[in-house]
Protein backbone atom coordinates (compact mmCIF):
# COMPACT_ATOMS: atom_id res chain seq x y z
CA UNK A 1 0.00 0.00 0.00
CA UNK A 2 3.12 2.51 0.59
CA UNK A 3 4.13 2.01 -3.06
CA UNK A 4 0.70 3.09 -4.06
CA UNK A 5 1.21 5.99 -2.12
CA UNK A 6 5.14 6.94 -3.07
CA UNK A 7 3.29 6.74 -7.11
CA UNK A 8 0.80 8.54 -6.53
CA UNK A 9 3.61 11.31 -4.30
CA UNK A 10 6.36 10.64 -7.24
CA UNK A 11 3.32 11.48 -10.00
CA UNK A 12 2.81 14.63 -8.27
CA UNK A 13 6.40 15.78 -7.93
CA UNK A 14 6.19 15.40 -12.03
CA UNK A 15 3.32 17.43 -12.59
CA UNK A 16 4.56 20.31 -10.07
CA UNK A 17 8.17 20.21 -11.24
CA UNK A 18 6.99 20.46 -14.98
CA UNK A 19 4.45 23.48 -14.03
CA UNK A 20 5.62 25.38 -11.75
CA UNK A 21 10.05 25.00 -11.62
CA UNK A 22 9.46 24.79 -15.75
CA UNK A 23 11.77 21.71 -15.36
CA UNK A 24 12.14 19.92 -19.01
CA UNK A 25 9.70 16.56 -18.97
CA UNK A 26 12.43 14.30 -19.80
CA UNK A 27 14.55 15.66 -16.54
CA UNK A 28 11.24 15.99 -14.40
CA UNK A 29 10.86 12.17 -15.13
CA UNK A 30 14.67 11.32 -14.07
CA UNK A 31 14.17 12.99 -10.77
CA UNK A 32 11.15 10.81 -10.54
CA UNK A 33 12.51 7.49 -11.46
CA UNK A 34 15.15 8.19 -9.06
CA UNK A 35 13.24 9.53 -6.08
CA UNK A 36 10.81 6.27 -6.83
CA UNK A 37 13.55 3.67 -6.77
CA UNK A 38 15.12 5.26 -3.65
CA UNK A 39 11.72 4.94 -2.03
CA UNK A 40 11.17 1.65 -2.84
CA UNK A 41 14.77 0.69 -1.20
CA UNK A 42 17.11 0.13 -4.20
CA UNK A 43 20.51 1.16 -3.51
CA UNK A 44 21.84 3.57 -5.55
CA UNK A 45 24.22 1.96 -7.32
CA UNK A 46 21.61 -0.78 -8.52
CA UNK A 47 19.23 2.40 -9.47
CA UNK A 48 21.98 4.03 -11.67
CA UNK A 49 22.81 0.72 -13.62
CA UNK A 50 19.12 0.61 -14.28
CA UNK A 51 18.55 3.57 -15.42
CA UNK A 52 21.60 3.86 -17.17
CA UNK A 53 20.78 0.23 -18.93
CA UNK A 54 16.97 0.87 -19.61
CA UNK A 55 18.74 4.68 -21.29
CA UNK A 56 20.60 2.32 -23.49
CA UNK A 57 18.31 0.25 -24.71
CA UNK A 58 15.88 3.01 -25.63
CA UNK A 59 19.01 4.68 -27.65
CA UNK A 60 19.82 1.50 -29.60
CA UNK A 61 16.79 0.40 -30.07
CA UNK A 62 15.41 3.84 -31.54
CA UNK A 63 18.65 4.00 -34.03
CA UNK A 64 18.60 0.43 -34.55
CA UNK A 65 22.11 -0.60 -32.81
CA UNK A 66 21.95 -4.20 -31.17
Amino acid sequence: MWLIAALVLVIILIVISSTKFNLHPFLSLLLAALAMGFIAGLDSNTLIGKISEGLRLRVCNTINIK
